[in-house]
Order: structure tokens, then sequence, then C-alpha cells
């Protein structure tokens, strides 16, 4: 039977001797995902402005950054939409909206132009396969974060950043979507595989 996992931390070599890497892994299968127009009006969104995603964690361990990531963009002419997570309650500046916790954001993400977001790794992956724009700010002291804000930028430079100056790349990119399809493959490939462990051929 056939292994895979998706390792992308500082153990990814020592896993990689062991397992065949299949991944990262979208939260959404290709189809799955609503266009524009439609995502916009289900979550109760203008259509005709710039709206940048500002998700910094389901917890509150990210809570303080929300207010001056809203503000930052405002500042920047991009109409922040704030994702609250289940057990977070930030501040949020006068013209910025809110949508609350959505469990099927991902399969939404067509509706934002670019994101402002933490760095785990599935949140990479949709906004990779949507083809979003994104400027990653990992939770300081979570060490698989920060590496992948490192690994993402250089995997898809038109779709990351993790520099010193995320809100002029924003501003310069937001818009500009380039999905990886390529993504959507693994999904699939996962559940073969499952399905194959499950009921073997033999």
């Amino acid at each position: 039977m056939e292994w895979r996992m998706t390792p992308w931390g500082p153990r990814a070599g020592e896993v990689l001797k062991e397992f065949t890497v299949e991944g990262p892994i979208p939260a959404f299968i290709q189809g799955e995902d609503l266009d524009r127009d439609t995502a916009r009006k289900m979550l109760g969104l203008p259509g005709d402005e710039r709206l940048i995603l500002v998700q910094l964690g389901g917890t509150r361990a990210g809570e303080e950054l929300v207010y001056e990531a809203a503000a930052q963009a405002l500042k920047h002419g991009l109409t922040p939409v704030v994702a609250t997570g289940p057990r977070a309650r930030p501040r949020i500046p006068q013209g910025a909206y809110t949508i609350g916790y959505n469990p099927l954001l991902p399969k939404m993400l067509n509706a934002f132009d670019c994101a402002y977001t933490l760095a785990g790794l599935s949140t990479i992956a949709s906004l990779a396969a949507a083809g979003v724009p994104a400027a990653l700010k990992p939770l300081p002291g979570h060490f698989e974060q920060e590496s992948n804000a490192v690994k993402a930028p250089r995997t898809w430079p038109g779709l990351f950043y993790s520099g010193s100056r995320p809100w002029e790349w924003l501003k310069d990119r937001c818009g500009s979507k380039h999905p990886v399809e390529s993504l959507h493959r693994h999904p699939v490939n996962v559940a073969r595989i499952l399905a194959e462990a499950v009921n073997p051929p033999w």
C-alpha cells in the first residue's frame, strides 16, 4: 500500500525519506468554489470595491493584529473584510466589513481581490488554488507558520509575500489572480489512495 503525507516544515527532509509527498491540499475541490459575484452576494459584500480578506486565525492569538491590518488596508485604498474566528472578537475600524466565522469561506475566496492572513498551510493552499494574492503574517513562535511564510513566496512568487512592506505589495497585486490549478490534483490522489486502502484491488 502507498502512504502519502504533506510535510512542509523543519523536519520535512526526514519525512521525505520515508513517505511520498502529496500536497499541499486546498480546503475545497475544483468546481466547488463560487464565482466572484455569487460569493460576494452570499457574504453580503459590495460588488464594486477592491476587497481584501483579513483573516488572522480562529482563536484570539491574532486578535490584536486585526485592527492594525484593517486600518492599513483602508489607508492604502483597499476595503478590508474581517473574517473573525469562532472565539475571536477583534476591534474593527470604521469602513471595514465583517463576515464573522464561516466554515464555507474556502469555497468563497473568489469574492476577494487579495488577502492578509496567517501562514497556515491549508490557508496558503486554498488561496493559491483560488489564485488570491496574499501577504502572510506568521504568528510569532509558531515555527510551522514561519517556515510556510518563507517557502510559499518562493513556490508561488506572484501570489504570496512575507516581507517588511506588505501593503505596497498588496496594493499593486490586489486583483491580479493566477489560480494554481495543479493543486487540485492532490485531494483527488489522496481520495484514490484512501479508497484503495479501504478496498484493496486484491
